[in-house]
């Protein structure tokens, strides 16, 4: 009940709100322990545009609060538009905490190792990866935000590569992140 009703509270149901149509998200939630602990890790019947990634992101680095998702190009003024609150800050804050591991200790620590010359980043996100049958291919995901404490961009990406790996979303992520860092104006 919990799991469902958190899911629900992060907009999962629901088409992302954005200023353009976007396909909605869901999750089926079993009622046994298994079903439930897969459903919970992500695995299950749940579906996912890396637009619902990134509006839960973007909940998380606004301590909770859902913000509406606009489409702009450079520059634009956008006015903030709240939604409620998925969660208090306090669980938004220990959200952040588990999400700095992916990248610190996790599966995206080499993605987002130091490197010299580049912005050094504290981020926070998420990764997955999926196989699919037809047509073969190994799809790779990362959503996530930048620095993780004082949040200033969030990102997702998505990837689907032939059984060879050419890049992984959290490698373009990590891109993403530094070209932004490296281009943004003086705060």
């Amino acid at each position: 009940k919990i799991l469902g009703e958190t899911a629900k509270a992060f907009g999962i149901g629901e088409q992302p709100p954005l200023d353009l149509p976007a396909e909605k998200t869901s999750i089926k939630i079993p009622d046994d322990p298994l079903g439930l602990a897969r459903a919970a890790s992500g695995f299950g019947e749940a579906k996912m545009s890396p637009l619902g990634a990134l509006f839960i992101m973007q909940t998380i680095a606004n301590g909770g609060e859902k913000v509406r998702l606009h489409v702009t190009g450079p520059g634009a003024d956008v006015p903030r538009v709240t939604m409620g609150r998925a969660v208090s800050q306090k669980t938004a804050k220990d959200l952040v905490r588990m999400l700095e591991v992916t990248t610190r200790s996790g599966t995206s620590q080499k993605a987002f190792a130091p490197i010299e010359g580049k912005p050094h980043l504290s981020v926070a996100g998420k990764t997955g990866t999926l196989l699919y049958e037809k047509p073969k291919r190994l799809v790779s995901w990362f959503a996530g935000f930048a620095p993780s404490r004082d949040p200033e961009i969030a990102v997702a990406v998505l990837l689907a590569n032939d059984e060879k790996w050419w890049r992984k979303g959290n490698e373009v992520a990590r891109d993403v992140f530094d070209a932004y860092f490296e281009h943004r104006p003086a705060r």
